[in-house]
């Protein structure tokens, strides 16, 4: 019995976790510069022939002891498919991806490495507007260890928990497949004005994540653990000032079973000048999310990047709302990404830059 009650205990604390892990599904505050994590329709939608993108997201560094990690790296290219396509503004993009997360908590690890693929149909004579669609083929690892758990049965009666333990585990490495679609549209509809709408389902095979299986000596324990799919609405714009200023809006809405969030911010961007792609970007704005039945401010973030010809640099930083009231320190969030764009232009702004 008190092996059970142990292993009910567990259970417990790792679907605790598992909500966790849904609500924190491979997040960046700056959506807008992973746009492969974000909807595998942006696969190739850059003024260039080639990019190659790096993300890094450091949460809750200080308030406990391994904080919550995700690192995510990127590279697509754009192809144009022939004469006639060149002519007509058509052209295809292709990419793979590679993010890893990990959990404080027993130290739960997730790594995926996807290809993705988009179809870019330009609408226009002018080439001022394009729908794009997008998918990705994924496979999905995730392990749990074992080594940080602690049991009853472990207790040597004294000053620790130095004794084996007869608890009987599932194994903790499986992998799965998955698979996102997405779509995507893009408007000029003046000289400095640029808008863009999308729309993506990912985890759409929703695979079995639970460490249990019927095989194991505990099948008594063994349901299905489906991932949910998880749908995701972003757009941005970038409205010219003037010639050297614009102001970036931007908004990314995400649900996934019970867990939703809303992220909405603007960003100021000031050109350097006229002769050169040189540009600076300062904003910020806030997220909110489902907790509990309510819906609500969760936290807020500030943003600064700089565009340095083929080279784009962005920082942000989440300050969490509930610090504000219950003083607790130590959850908030850092986060840089770095892309470079070979043979860059930025005279079709088909992009959202930084």
């Amino acid at each position: 019995m008190m092996r059970l009650r142990n292993v009910y205990l567990f259970l417990a604390i790792f679907f605790l976790c598992h909500t966790m892990m849904d609500a924190q599904d491979r997040y960046f505050t700056q959506f807008y510069a992973n746009p492969l994590e974000l909807n595998p329709a942006l696969t190739g939608a850059f003024d260039g022939s080639y990019r190659v993108t790096a993300g890094y997201r450091d949460q809750w560094n200080g308030f406990i002891n391994s904080p919550y990690l995700v690192i995510g790296a990127y590279g697509d290219f754009r192809f144009d498919l022939g004469r006639q396509q060149r002519q007509s503004g058509d052209f295809v993009g292709a990419g793979i991806s590679f993010i890893s997360d990990r959990t404080a908590f027993f130290n739960i690890n997730s790594n995926q490495i996807s290809i993705s693929a988009a179809y870019h149909k330009n609408l226009t004579r002018s080439r001022d507007s394009y729908l794009s669609a997008g998918f990705s083929l994924g496979l999905m690892q995730r392990s749990l260890n074992y080594e940080n758990l602690e049991f009853g049965d472990q207790y040597n009666g004294l000053d620790g928990y130095t004794f084996a333990t007869q608890e009987i585990f599932p194994e903790n490495n499986l992998a799965n497949g998955d698979l996102s679609i997405g779509l995507n549209y893009m408007v000029q509809p003046a000289k400095f004005t640029t808008l863009f709408i999308g729309g993506a389902i990912q985890h759409i095979l929703q695979p079995n994540i639970s460490y249990f299986n019927q095989a194991t000596g505990l099948s008594e324990l063994y349901e299905a653990v489906p991932l949910n799919r998880k749908y995701v609405i972003a757009a941005s714009a970038e409205l010219g000032i003037s010639e050297l200023y614009s102001i970036l809006p931007r908004l990314m809405f995400q649900s996934q079973g019970p867990a939703s969030m809303l992220n909405v911010g603007t960003s100021f961007k000031f050109d350097l000048n006229l002769h050169n792609q040189n540009a600076f970007q300062v904003g910020g704005g806030f997220r909110f999310a489902q907790q509990e039945n309510t819906f609500g401010p969760v936290a807020g973030y500030l943003i600064a990047g700089i565009e340095l010809n083929n080279l784009l640099i962005g920082l942000s930083y989440d300050l969490n709302l509930d610090d504000l009231v219950n003083e607790r320190a130590g959850q908030n969030a850092f986060e840089i990404s770095i892309s470079y764009i070979g043979e860059y232009s930025n005279d079709s702004y088909f992009c959202p830059v930084f």
